[in-house]
């Protein structure tokens, strides 16, 4: 992830977050795999961008896709 991409998805939140009507919208639904909820959460709460710093600063994959498809597999229908 660049940090053209962080600023970016910052941004957004941001605009959503001043919004007059401001709605949380998580994405989770029924039936959805257990990774991708946990993908959806982190990705509300901004820990993505801390992956993504991870990822610049020390050249290494952090993991995420890795834990997300294991989790997909462990339970893959999570809320139904």
């Amino acid at each position: 992830m660049k940090m053209q991409e962080i600023q970016t998805s910052e941004d957004n939140i941001n605009m959503k977050w001043n919004s007059p009507g401001f709605k949380t919208r998580t994405d989770l639904r029924a039936g959805k795999p257990l990774g991708d909820c946990c993908a959806d959460v982190i990705h509300f709460t901004g820990l993505d961008r801390l992956a993504g710093l991870y990822t610049q600063l020390t050249g290494k994959d952090c993991g995420c896709k890795d834990r997300q498809n294991w989790l997909n597999r462990l339970m893959p229908k999570f809320f139904g």
